[in-house]
């Protein structure tokens, strides 16, 4: 799994679609680039199991870009790729633009070339040297097969993470960078179907806290409830540990206790969100485990109702008089987080 901070501190210096590339890389730059690729693996998560997939997905790299690069590392058919990691050295190909698949087999910085981040590559039957900033992680494979893509025509992509298989090699979860690292999370079987994106908007997935359950049935993931792109803001969703059903598609957050209720009092739980909807179930004011039952808040009012389960009757409460009751660890897998 990449660290997060690292990531953070290299995003700075691998400049995206449509912004201006620099003139120079000082010597920390250069030493980041080298460092994001060679970290930045195809698979991790990966557990062994008694049944392997028989082709597993591999992240590869995507051409998006040669905005702003030195004319000596690009024509106007795409980018120059040389047999050394110097522009001195021989041409050998051009990579055109969208190119895909690319694998990088190394990085390397040059004393005499210090306004390109030199990455080794395989595009086909093409191996050598060229510059790696506009070559993004847009792509996920199966074997020769491109079964899932961040890019879109005229905006680049954004950065795929990662790649978890379930311990049971049956699903895999892909994890793409987004804005200001409250990332997306999805879900694809072994054989390349069923795509689904299991995060939404105030629904993120916080920087990179997630986990299969030993089961493989269930992903766990700390949700970020930000979404500065929203306007207007939409009611967010309780808690921070999101427990993921792969059966049912269903989201729920455990160890949700009562607040702000007097010792002796109750709080009802509503048919349909409303104080002027009917009672269907009442927690005591030292009422806990009550689970959230995914989505968005309903707003009713200045109220936000939030659907909820306490024992066996399913209902919709105030948000206001409910608080997580346990603190949220996503690195270890555990139930009834919130």
């Amino acid at each position: 799994m990449l660290i997060t901070a690292l990531r953070s501190t290299i995003l700075v210096v691998l400049v995206c679609l449509g912004v201006m590339l620099p003139a120079r890389l000082d010597a920390a730059s250069r030493t980041n680039v080298t460092t994001y690729y060679a970290r930045h693996t195809d698979v991790s998560g990966a557990q062994a199991a008694a049944t392997q997939p028989p082709v597993r997905a591999t992240i590869r790299y995507r051409l998006v870009s040669w905005e702003g690069l030195p004319t000596s590392a690009r024509t106007r058919d795409g980018l120059l790729v040389f047999a050394q990691p110097s522009l001195r050295s021989h041409h050998i190909g051009t990579l055109p633009l969208n190119a895909t698949p690319i694998r990088i087999v190394d990085a390397g910085a040059s004393v005499q070339d210090p306004q390109v981040a030199w990455v080794r590559i395989q595009y086909g039957n093409l191996v050598g040297w060229t510059d790696g900033r506009p070559i993004r992680p847009c792509d996920v494979y199966l074997g020769a097969t491109l079964a899932f893509t961040t890019f879109e025509e005229g905006r680049g992509c954004a950065e795929i993470v990662e790649i978890a298989y379930a311990p049971t090699n049956k699903h895999f979860l892909i994890v793409v960078h987004g804005f200001e690292a409250e990332n997306d999370l999805y879900l694809m079987r072994a054989d390349g179907q069923g795509l689904r994106k299991i995060t939404d908007r105030a629904d993120y997935l916080s920087l990179n806290n997630y986990a299969w359950a030993a089961d493989g049935h269930s992903v766990l993931y700390k949700r970020s409830t930000e979404d500065p792109t929203a306007d207007p803001l939409p009611p967010a969703p309780p808690g921070r540990g999101v427990r993921y059903e792969l059966h049912s598609a269903e989201k729920t957050t455990g160890g949700f206790r009562v607040t702000n209720v007097g010792r002796g009092n109750v709080l009802h739980i509503r048919a349909r969100p409303g104080a002027q909807s009917s009672i269907v179930g009442r927690i005591p004011s030292t009422g806990t485990n009550v689970t959230y039952l995914g989505g968005p808040g309903v707003q009713v009012g200045a109220a936000v109702w939030w659907r909820i389960r306490y024992g066996s009757v399913t209902g919709y409460v105030h948000s206001a008089f409910l608080r997580c009751g346990v603190a949220v660890d996503v690195v270890r897998w555990r139930e009834g987080l919130c």
